[in-house]
């Protein structure tokens, strides 16, 4: 049985899924202690299930991690969804307690956090990626800054008071970072500074350029013109990423964030970035954060227009592809969202391996082939 449990908590946008990669192909060999990882890619459907507070179904997930637990002969256990964000820790220690608790004693929480800045374009981008948000930048900030979501203090105070020492919060920046990587900080963090050696694995979920962003803001808008619901529009666009991810004649414009823009963030999250450096880091490194996000920041906002990148045409061609899989069935896109799943490791077991009998007799492979034309249109 495994002797303890390490959850890595997120946050999103902190390399979660270089994390979780590097944990799938057991990249990491300590030199005595010996490392499981849980079965699927991610732990979203158990982070997910306790965010909703979905008493019946945290049962069963937490009774698919006991037997995980029960099958494997290890000192630590790795469990990964950067979903747990929008955990309350209450929810997740009352879980614990009930269905694992030989577990709570021991068990550690790693998080990562971003820069509020540096987490505001990374967010408004994958908004953008994901059909979540079509507006400008300007609209991202002003919700954010009218939110809770970048208050970062309180939630992490929370899993302090709860965990106290075995909770671990790290700042996700660059010169911060063991080697400036963070899989191999990850895992430091596991291990406590023991020895271990790693194995490099492929960069996954790279950032998109402007010019992506903007293409892929016309397929989004047209999906959403033509009723493809919001858990269908996110596969489609983290599809288009991953697969734009294995190219190399990309367009490669950085999104940046302008003045105006910076200025709202630093005067908004100034006291929290403070709380937290007091709380956790003991210098001003989250607010010297917000500062340099200012220094460093163009003088305006960049547009998100397509018309800048694309020609008339290409942006039409765009719009058909995004009309198309708006008139597919119900069922097909269901369908190949569980194969998407299926595929990203999302869904593990033999349920899946039962399904994908099944939705290889489905006419998914039209998504598929929307998604490589929406690639092939994003490329020069």
């Amino acid at each position: 049985m495994i002797k303890k449990l390490v959850f890595h908590i997120g946050d999103p946008k902190c390399g979660s899924t270089a994390i979780q990669a590097a944990m799938q192909k057991n990249a990491c060999v300590p030199a005595r202690t010996t490392l499981v990882s849980q079965r699927e890619f991610n732990a979203s459907a158990l982070a997910n299930v306790m965010a909703r507070s979905n008493q019946q179904r945290i049962k069963n997930q937490l009774l698919e991690k006991r037997e995980w637990c029960e099958s494997h002969k290890a000192d630590i256990g790795l469990i990964s969804a950067e979903f747990f964000e929008r955990v309350a820790p209450e929810q997740f220690d009352a879980a614990l307690k009930e269905y694992l608790p030989e577990y709570v004693p021991d068990v550690r929480a790693i998080a990562y956090v971003r820069p509020h800045s540096s987490r505001l374009i990374s967010g408004y981008a994958q908004r953008i990626k994901t059909g979540a948000f079509i507006g400008d930048l300007s609209e991202c900030t002003d919700k954010m800054c009218a939110g809770t979501l970048l208050q970062y203090y309180p939630r992490f105070f929370r899993w302090k008071k709860l965990l106290h020492d075995r909770f671990i919060l790290r700042p996700f920046t660059r010169n911060e970072l063991k080697s400036g990587d963070i899989v191999d900080d990850f895992f430091s963090q596991v291990l406590c500074g023991e020895e271990y050696t790693l194995q490099t694995v492929e960069p996954s979920n790279e950032s998109l350029s402007l010019e992506e962003l903007a293409g892929l803001l016309i397929v989004q808008e047209g999906l959403i013109q033509g009723g493809v619901p919001k858990h269908l529009r996110l596969p489609i666009g983290a599809a288009v990423a991953r697969q734009l991810s294995k190219k190399s004649n990309r367009l490669w414009t950085k999104l940046l964030l302008d003045k105006r823009n910076a200025e709202k963030m630093y005067v908004r999250f100034r006291d929290d970035a403070r709380a937290l450096d007091a709380e956790f880091f003991q210098r001003p490194l989250m607010e010297n954060e917000l500062l340099h996000a200012v220094e460093t920041s163009i003088e305006n906002e960049q547009s998100l227009k397509a018309s800048q990148f694309f020609s008339e045409k290409k942006i039409e061609k765009l719009r058909k592809i995004s009309g198309r899989i708006s008139m597919l069935p119900a069922e097909d896109m269901k369908s190949w969202h569980q194969e998407y799943q299926i595929e990203t490791g999302q869904i593990f077991g033999k349920k899946s391996r039962k399904a994908i009998l099944f939705f290889r007799k489905a006419r998914e492979r039209e998504v598929w082939n929307a998604v490589d034309e929406i690639v092939d249109h994003l490329l020069p």
